[in-house]
């Protein structure tokens, strides 16, 4: 590396974290884009149980990667809090989590630690993420960086006096710096949740602990999602009892009790309609799957209120293939 390249931010233990699940499609581009980053990146990849080339893939063109080969797909939350884990251990001070279909640009990451470093009661710093043809915003970023979520950056936008970082409510886990304040505070992820929403639960979390959100406009990412295939009934029934695990899960200062009920009676009401949709009794499946997680989810959120590393204490060996 160039020596006028060398600056005080390399001198950061940083840790990037990538879930994968069948990535072959990707993960070759993401990783690359980790080892061109202009500060040196210590990549750790969780493979939850792939049934793709992914994995050989990674074997085959990094020799420096860390990998956890799981025994089954152990979901979005607990897989990156393996990861998380072992990057604290190894004394990390920054932990970049990154999805499997996304990349980075040289100077992503060392932006974000710098701006960071001037800013340090954000918790969590993200870049601007848009899509592969880095022609627009990715389609869900684009409300994340407007208001409500963000009142100040498309104003201070448009009368030209952009700053180099405006707090968010929430940004997804697609591209997040935490720093190691932050985690020893909060913890991982809840385990409360298995795909879907549990980034909303760990900001709403980073909130409650007295961090801020952050989203840095002079740092760009790449989130490659906009021609996925996906299964609509499949996602959508997943998606409805993240949302009410979320609704449940969410810790304030005030009591949430009214709240709560009216997550139980708004999933209820939902059913129905749900059923007529899809033409199934799929959605009466998971309503009593929700109801069956209550006493995790009242022991879960109980956990997020204390500070402390909670959800970092596995025995990663017991999730591992032998």
């Amino acid at each position: 590396m160039a020596e006028s390249n060398i600056s005080n931010v390399q001198k950061h233990l940083v840790f990037a974290i990538i879930v994968n699940y069948n990535s072959s499609h990707w993960i070759k581009k993401c990783i690359e884009s980790l080892r061109n980053s202009d500060l040196y990146i210590h990549i750790v990849i969780v493979d939850n149980n792939s049934k793709d080339d992914s994995i050989k893939i990674i074997k085959h063109t990094f020799n420096d990667v860390k990998i956890f080969l799981l025994k089954k797909n152990y979901g979005f939350g607990k897989a990156n809090n393996i990861g998380i884990q072992y990057a604290i251990n190894q004394g990390a001070e920054y932990v970049y989590l990154i999805n499997q279909d996304a990349w980075i640009k040289r100077d992503t990451i060392s932006t974000l630690i710098k701006v960071q470093k001037k800013h340090e009661e954000f918790g969590i710093v993200s870049p601007m993420h848009v899509t592969a043809k880095e022609d627009k915003f990715d389609h869900y970023f684009q409300s994340y960086c407007s208001p409500p979520l963000c009142p100040d950056m498309l104003p201070d936008l448009y009368f030209n006096r952009l700053h180099e970082l405006y707090e968010t409510r929430f940004v997804n886990a697609a591209h997040w710096l935490i720093t190691r304040e932050c985690i020893s505070a909060v913890g991982g992820f809840s385990p409360s949740f298995y795909h879907y929403d549990e980034d909303g639960n760990y900001v709403d979390r980073v909130h409650y602990h007295g961090f801020k959100v952050g989203l840095c406009p002079h740092s760009v990412a790449i989130h490659d999602r906009e021609t996925r295939e996906i299964n609509s009934q499949k996602v959508m029934y997943s998606t409805l009892l993240a949302r009410r695990i979320n609704a449940f899960s969410i810790i304030t200062r005030k009591t949430n009790f009214f709240k709560n009920i009216y997550s139980f009676l708004n999933y209820i009401f939902q059913t129905p309609y749900y059923i007529y949709k899809f033409k199934s009794f799929m959605p009466i499946v998971y309503l009593f799957k929700f109801f069956s997680l209550i006493p995790s989810l009242v022991k879960n959120k109980n956990i997020t209120k204390k500070r402390g590393a909670n959800f970092l204490d596995l025995e990663i060996s017991k999730y591992q293939k032998d």
